[in-house]
């Protein structure tokens, strides 16, 4: 806006008064406008580290159990209810098959029903499913669980939301 222009480019004065402040009018209704953006983005970002929090803080201190599997059903996230709940750390999961903890009667039932889960990429949750697990003193305690595919971006393929049922196939 500040440079000069040669006469002989054909501009009359007035045009170029005019010219000057329509252009000045664009950039400062510009910057409001990027201050207007800029402010989203900052009540975006809290509203999402807000959210973040809230949902971490259900996932640390709730009771189900929530793994996430990759496509080979290796653990590649395992929420801290598993340490409360059947013994195990989240390092003692991590990297590791889903189906070593699996009883071996429920371990092909169970493989299909994630293979399937796997292959269809709904984000819809399946059936649940019982099932028992390898508890980290040796002992089984029995599962109901829901599978769905991951959405995009995780580092897993799969999540399975489960949840003691000992008690209830007990009575």
């Amino acid at each position: 806006l500040e440079q000069q222009i040669p006469p002989s480019a054909g501009w009359h004065p007035r045009e170029l008064a005019v010219l000057t402040h329509e252009l000045g009018g664009m950039v400062r209704r510009l910057r409001v406008r990027h201050d207007d953006l800029e402010q989203q983005v900052v009540e975006r970002t809290a509203a999402l580290q807000t959210s973040e929090t809230h949902f971490r803080q259900l996932i640390e201190h709730g009771s189900d159990l929530i793994i996430g599997l990759d496509s080979s059903l290796m653990i590649s996230y395992a929420s801290p209810s598993h340490q409360a709940q059947l013994g195990y750390t989240q390092d003692e999961l991590l990297g590791r098959s889903a189906e070593a903890f699996i009883h071996p009667d429920d371990a092909a039932s169970m493989r299909r029903r994630l293979e399937n889960k796997l292959s269809e990429q709904s984000r819809t949750k399946g059936d649940p499913i019982e099932f028992r697990i390898l508890q980290a003193d040796g002992g089984w305690r029995w599962l109901e669980a829901v599978t769905t595919a991951a959405p995009p971006g995780l580092a897993f393929s799969a999540v399975i939301n489960s949840r003691d049922i000992t008690q209830r196939k007990a009575s």
